[in-house]
């Protein structure tokens, strides 16, 4: 099993909502994760595993995950709920 850096632990609560975000979206708009590898240039698997969490997700693939659903970052995060402690 993959040993996660201890900064992961807080953060995953943001991450899963930023993930459950992203396919909510991807659902709204009818689009399968084979469309997304399709427009992101990458395999299914790849993309399935960034959609669950398994795979780490950076701010380069956020950014264009968020341009191919046609979602500007503002708009993405407008009603994201983080306690900063």
């Amino acid at each position: 099993m993959k040993r996660k850096n201890i900064y992961h632990f807080l953060v995953e609560d943001d991450l899963i909502t930023i993930l459950k975000k992203i396919k909510t979206i991807r659902l709204e708009q009818n689009l399968t994760q084979a469309d997304m590898c399709y427009r992101l240039n990458i395999s299914q698997s790849v993309y399935s595993k960034l959609e669950k969490g398994e795979s780490k997700l950076d701010m380069e693939r956020l950014l264009l995950i968020l341009k191919t659903l046609n979602t500007s970052l503002a708009d993405f995060f407008k009603d994201f709920n983080s306690k900063v402690e």
